[in-house]
């Protein structure tokens, strides 16, 4: 099982249960499945006191919590859960981060994200103008979409045969015939197993104006319909990791559905009711994302090259220093500890001093400050 993959010598949901432990996390429940025997002899070589929860039929991510979550049923509403990928490998100081946004902002939920960049497959995470958190879509959902998007309009404008069209325009992201099923349903079964050419009107019903975009209100109640392509080009990426109240948490689980592309419950779509659930002319829950900028302090894997990559990156921490590491002081500090300072700006007696020597610089202009701040963040993140 990919979970049970060595990094550095350590298999990965083991390295991963250490950090959590040592973020207070005090009981641990692992989702098993396919392999269940490799990954329940692995951890419990390491760490005791690990309960299994078996998911028979994988359902999806969603369905997996599910099933995980019977394990705490006499759960206080207000307890809090930490719910991760077992792939993810997390810098401890991250966790704190998160830990400390979701009790100082008094959240129902924070979660993790950061740029999208190469991996294809992270939902996309959608922000208000004000920077709160909107939606969450998978990225199978968009590539669905679009699709359907063509489709309808091969059909508005379009005279027949539409057939080989249509099956070209589902293989550029749904090359998989299983995939293809889930997605597309009778249209591809129109199309691809019967071999039969599909009438306009049957294409309309199949391809509903509705599945060609994606509906939702902002924080005033205001409905918002974006295309495909402006959910796409988003650049921020779900990283999987949540921290919520068991409370908000069966609240989501209760309103998931397989209405998606790929038939399943997705558990990232806590995220998308969550931040979407009203109640008067308020939310009803509170829901934060954190950002983080370098995508080495969230790693994932999915495969064989992406776990090199892992491997790579921390033989290359273990490296010795080309020169004698300088001593801590208040000009001299570790990137992660400058992060963390411009992240805050302010909110700590080290980041008051900060923030008056950029005024001393840059002089007390709240826009140029943030714009400095953003800067040297992005900078930061290269280091």
């Amino acid at each position: 099982h990919k979970v049970c993959f060595p990094i550095d010598g350590r298999p990965a949901i083991n390295r991963a249960i250490d950090i959590y432990k040592a973020a207070g996390i005090q009981h641990h429940i692992v989702v098993v499945g396919a392999m269940a025997g490799q990954v329940i002899e692995t951890v419990g070589r390491e760490h005791e006191g690990v309960i299994f929860a078996y998911q028979a039929e994988q359902l999806g991510t969603g369905h997996a919590t599910r099933v995980g979550l019977r394990a705490l049923e006499a759960l206080d509403s207000d307890e809090d859960v930490l719910l991760v990928a077992g792939d993810r490998i997390v810098e401890p100081f991250i966790m704190e981060w998160l830990i400390d946004l979701y009790y100082s902002k008094g959240c129902d939920m924070a979660f993790l994200v950061g740029p999208k960049g190469r991996r294809s497959d992270r939902g996309r995470v959608l922000l208000n103008p004000d920077g709160s958190v909107l939606a969450n879509v998978e990225v199978r959902d968009i590539w669905q979409r679009q699709a359907l998007g063509r489709i309808r309009q091969l059909a508005q404008e379009g005279m027949p045969p539409f057939r080989d069209t249509i099956r070209t325009i589902i293989g550029e992201q749904f090359s998989e015939e299983r995939r293809a099923t889930l997605a597309f349903g009778e249209l591809w079964n129109t199309i691809a197993v019967e071999g039969r050419e599909p009438m306009k009107e049957e294409i309309l019903r199949w391809a509903p104006k509705e599945k060609t975009r994606f509906d939702f209100t902002d924080t005033s109640g205001r409905p918002i319909s974006l295309t495909p392509e402006e959910v796409e080009s988003t650049e921020v990426a779900n990283f999987s990791i949540y921290l919520l109240k068991a409370s908000a948490l069966r609240y989501a689980l209760d309103r998931l559905n397989t209405d998606n592309a790929q038939r399943e419950e997705y558990l990232s779509d806590i995220i998308t009711i969550l931040a979407q659930s009203h109640k008067g002319d308020g939310q009803r829950y509170q829901v934060y994302a954190l950002r983080v900028e370098n995508p080495n302090y969230v790693l994932a894997f999915n495969d064989p090259a992406e776990l090199l990559e892992v491997e790579a990156y921390f033989q290359r921490r273990k490296r010795p220093q080309l020169v004698e590491e300088l001593p801590l002081s208040r000009g001299y500090r570790p990137s992660a500890d400058w992060i963390a300072a411009f992240r805050s700006f302010g909110s700590s007696a080290s980041d008051t001093t900060l923030r008056r020597e950029l005024i001393s610089v840059y002089g007390e202009q709240p826009t140029l400050l943030e714009e400095r701040r953003t800067a040297y963040l992005a900078l930061l993140d290269c280091a």
